[in-house]
C-alpha cells in the first residue's frame, strides 16, 4: 500500500520532459507569430509614410517643370528633396512639344498658328531611403 501511495504524489521525470518540450514549443512558436507580425507592421507603416507624401511631392515636381521656360524634345529636368523626413528624386524629360489647335480669323479666313504651349513630360518619381517606392507617369505642362 505504501508503495502504490508514492508513485500517485508526482510526475515522473519524463512526465516533467515532455511537459516541458511541449510548453517550450509553444512558446517558440508564439514567439514567432508575434515577431512576424511586428515586422509586417513596420513594413506597412513605412510604405504607409511614403505613400502619403506622393500627392505633395507631385504638386511640387510640376512646379518645377513649368519652371522650365524653354523647353526642348530630350531636355532633362532632375530634382531631388525631402517632406516630412523622406527622401525623393525625380527626373522629368520633354517628349512632345505641342500648340493649341490653328485658330480661323472669319473676317479674313486665314488661319492663325500658334507658338508650342504645351509639353509632354515622360516623369520618374522615386520616394523613400532603403525600399525605394518608383512611380512613372506622363504629366502635361504648358508655358
Amino acid at each position: 500500500m505504501n508503495l502504490q501511495r508514492s508513485r500517485a504524489l508526482g510526475f515522473t521525470l519524463l512526465e516533467v520532459l515532455v511537459a516541458a518540450v511541449i510548453l517550450f514549443s509553444c512558446v517558440m512558436s508564439i514567439t514567432l507569430v508575434y515577431r512576424t507580425s511586428l515586422l509586417s507592421a513596420e513594413k506597412a507603416i513605412g510604405k504607409l509614410q511614403q505613400t502619403s507624401i506622393v500627392p505633395s511631392t507631385l504638386k511640387l515636381v510640376q512646379l518645377e517643370m513649368r519652371k522650365n521656360n524653354q523647353p526642348e524634345i530630350g531636355q532633362i529636368i532632375e530634382g531631388n528633396g525631402e517632406q516630412f523626413d523622406i527622401p525623393y528624386h525625380f527626373n522629368a524629360e520633354v517628349i512632345q512639344l505641342a500648340s493649341p489647335p490653328d485658330k480661323l480669323d472669319y473676317s479674313t479666313g486665314v488661319t492663325e498658328k500658334h507658338p508650342n504651349k504645351f509639353v509632354l513630360y515622360k516623369v520618374t518619381l522615386e520616394i523613400g531611403i532603403r525600399a525605394k517606392l518608383i512611380y512613372e507617369y506622363n504629366e502635361i505642362a504648358w508655358l
